[in-house]
């Protein structure tokens, strides 16, 4: 069934989940994850705010984005809305929202970075231990935990804790309808009271017996007129407000700039279906007359409220208020970084005033309302709240993890590296040995080498087969290639070893090499014997080396 405030593209069918979580991936976009029993997640449907995307957007969204949807549901708020015959009966979508309610859970509800914390919350739901889940974290999968050993147990032990909790609700529930039916009979005392109190006289001269033409419809029309001023109402507070971080410099600010407006913000109703959002040019139902702080908290006092709004607000019936919060809002050639727009009163049981003549009813006739309408930069509800702890911990947590990614990173290059310098010595040593590389080239080898990569870089055909060979590949198949180009040592007709004559660049290296040879083969059994051997055999070699000295 298609929502009424959102369009739905699913990509899988959720029934091949056991499990679902919402998240957000852009402003205006949700994305609904299924998790499969082995604990792996996928995205299993995308949402989109319908007051930010049509239809046609969303889909092009879902394009440019590589998501192909197997079914898409457009709202019915708003292009796509259903014809009010055709509407499905109400048990149908009862048991639908409870399907959708199922399938969005809080994405971060009870998973935790360690078995510890996890533990910790399965004692307090009554249990013991934890268990592993695997989640995609910045499209990198990571190990999470739960509480108890496995999911099924963890569900049932929410579900109790849900239970006892909602025998809790119901008990304090009731307590506060008996609290409330109690100020409800004493306000119809009060106002009996001040009914006929009014009914004996009003006027200026406030005479004990008095003789002026009062009626009780006078009586009552003056009653409706009363306005009522409320104070110390809790409207907003530091913390995080739909991703907005709100410190007590913020709340400083709202303060410091209440008077440099120029205006007054205005009560208003807030909206749902019960109770839509007043129109602009509608009378508010109040002012804020001062903003101040107590703490981490953000209070006003209301002012010229009526009768009705006082009452209801008294009784408790509205549950939150939403605070409207221009950004850089302009004043006589000032930038104000934050300041109070409005606050809206959030509740059904509020009065239903759903016209201008319904709201005009509640104040005197010939009230004056003045309302200063400027474009606001952005609007921020008191909904969504982010407790601003929680917050800095997650903060926390990422940066960890970031931190242990680096780490490990850098072992794997640096393991990399040596790895590489290890295979290039390796080679270079064989070719040496089998006299393809001469000692005088071995270190020009090893830098042409550390030079190369793995890109592939040249291809050829053996067999209808094509080849490929990267620059590192290339240049140990060209020396491998090569003809041998010495014998290290050699044996003479009669059997005696003989050192060969190889070209050389420097006399101490070759010496040095023409000494080893000989102890290696046995002509000399200590270096210093070998040292004079070799120079005694070749006068030529022995004045080049004594030179070098």
């Amino acid at each position: 069934m298609p929502f009424v405030e959102e369009h739905a593209g699913r990509l899988i069918d959720p029934k091949e989940f056991k499990n679902f979580r919402r998240k957000e991936l852009a402003n205006g976009v949700d994305a609904i994850y299924g998790i499969r029993s082995n604990g792996k997640t996928e995205i299993q449907s995308l949402r989109f705010d319908s007051s930010k995307f049509t239809e046609t957007q969303a889909k092009a969204w879902m394009k440019d984005n590589n998501f192909n949807p197997i079914l898409f549901e457009p709202s019915i708020g708003r292009e796509n809305k259903m014809a009010e015959d055709l509407k499905p009966n109400e048990e149908e979508v009862e048991v639908k929202e409870k399907e959708d309610k199922e399938e969005e859970k809080v994405m971060e509800k009870d998973v935790y970075a360690t078995a510890e914390e996890a533990e910790k919350r399965a004692e307090e739901m009554g249990g013991k231990g934890s268990h592993e889940m695997k989640l995609v974290v910045e499209d990198e999968e990571k190990v999470m935990y739960m509480p108890f050993p496995t999911h099924d147990e963890y569900e049932q032990a929410l579900k109790e804790e849900e239970e006892a909790k909602m025998e809790e609700d119901k008990k304090e529930e009731k307590m506060e309808d008996d609290k409330e039916e109690k100020m409800k009979d004493d306000d119809e005392d009060e106002d009996k009271e001040k009914y006929n109190s009014q009914l004996d006289c009003d006027c200026p001269e406030n005479k004990p017996n008095c003789d002026c033409d009062k009626t009780e419809t006078s009586a009552r029309n003056h009653n409706v007129e009363t306005t009522f001023n409320l104070e110390g109402v809790e409207i907003f507070s530091e913390g995080i407000w739909n991703g907005d971080e709100y410190t007590k410099k913020d709340l400083n600010s709202m303060v410091e700039n209440f008077d440099e407006t120029g205006f007054q913000p205005p009560l208003k109703l807030g909206h749902n279906e019960e109770q839509p959002e007043m129109l602009d040019g509608a009378p508010a139902l109040g002012y804020v007359d001062k903003i101040y702080i107590d703490g981490k908290k953000l209070l006003a006092n209301f002012v010229n409220l009526p009768k009705k709004v006082y009452e209801a607000i008294k009784r408790g019936n509205y549950k939150r208020v939403s605070s409207e919060i221009y950004w850089n809002y302009k004043s006589d050639g000032k930038s104000l970084d934050r300041v109070l727009k409005a606050v809206a009163l959030l509740g059904s049981e509020i009065p239903a005033v759903t016209n201008l003549e319904s709201i005009s009813g509640l104040y005197n006739k010939n009230a004056e309302f003045k309302f200063y309408l400027e474009k606001e930069n952005q609007d921020m509800d008191t909904e969504n709240k982010v407790d601003i702890k929680e917050f800095k911990n997650l903060q926390e947590q990422i940066a960890k993890l970031k931190e242990e990614k680096a780490v490990t990173e850098k072992e794997l290059n640096d393991r990399k590296i040596q790895q590489r310098a290890e295979k290039i010595a390796a080679f270079v040593s064989y070719q040496k040995e089998v006299g393809k590389v001469l000692p005088a080239f071995e270190k020009q080898l090893v830098a042409l080498l550390e030079t190369t990569n793995d890109e592939k870089v040249y291809s050829y055909t053996v067999e209808e087969k094509t080849i490929e060979l990267s620059q590192f590949e290339l240049v140990e198949s060209i020396i491998e290639s090569l003809p041998k180009l010495v014998e290290f040592a050699e044996i003479s007709e009669s059997g005696e070893f003989v050192v060969d004559r190889l070209p050389y660049t420097n006399a101490g290296d070759e010496v040095d090499r023409r000494a080893k040879l000989y102890i290696k083969h046995g002509k000399a059994s200590k270096y210093s014997e070998a040292l004079d051997l070799v120079l005694k055999d070749d006068e030529t070699l022995k004045a080049e080396y004594e030179g070098q000295k």
